[in-house]
């Protein structure tokens, strides 16, 4: 595992972040490819960080939280306040 920092490790970070974009992604009726071709990544991206299997780049990160229609701060802050996210 990864160091922590502020109490939560990389890997799991990595994964709360791929869960709240998987929330958010059914919720609004998407479906991984959808958010892909938004994003300008592929399928297979999508959903390797929607399963926190890979840490991503804020570049990459911003992309889907913008196909998304969200702020990547709120997921952040959703992360942070350790509450089941209200998207």
């Amino acid at each position: 595992m990864l160091k922590k920092k502020d109490g939560i490790s990389i890997t799991e970070l990595t994964r709360r972040v791929g869960e709240i974009f998987k929330l958010c992604r059914k919720k609004r009726g998407l479906t991984q490819i959808e958010v892909a071709n938004k994003a300008g990544l592929t399928q297979a991206a999508v959903s390797r960080i929607e399963k926190g299997l890979c840490s991503s780049s804020i570049d990459t990160l911003i992309k889907i939280s913008q196909a998304l229609g969200i702020k990547l701060s709120t997921v952040f802050e959703i992360i942070e306040s350790k509450k089941k996210p209200q998207l």
